[in-house]
């Protein structure tokens, strides 16, 4: 149950980063749309499009990182099973 319950939350995490690399793309994209902005909000929309990406691979990485060092402990601690559940109720 306990798995399910982290599968569930790393996959949520996962989709709420690729949404935000997504957003970051299409703010990226319709950065230089707006005309009736000047040149400098046409530049600083483009540089917190950047930053909101930036943002977002950063986070994935880690999610993904902290996915691989749970699973990684959890082998090593369970004795070669992965499952969490095995972990915490060792006599089930």
């Amino acid at each position: 149950m306990l798995a399910n319950i982290f599968n569930l939350l790393m996959g949520l995490a996962a989709i709420v980063a690729m949404a935000m690399m997504i957003f970051a793309g299409l703010r990226y994209m319709l950065a230089g749309v707006a005309e009736v902005s000047p040149d400098e909000r046409r530049a600083t929309a483009f540089e917190a499009a950047k930053f909101t990406l930036f943002r977002a691979i950063v986070g994935f990485v880690i999610v993904v990182a902290a996915y691989l060092i749970v699973n990684t402990l959890i082998i090593i601690l369970s004795g070669g099973d992965s499952s969490i559940d095995v972990f915490l109720n060792p006599l089930t």
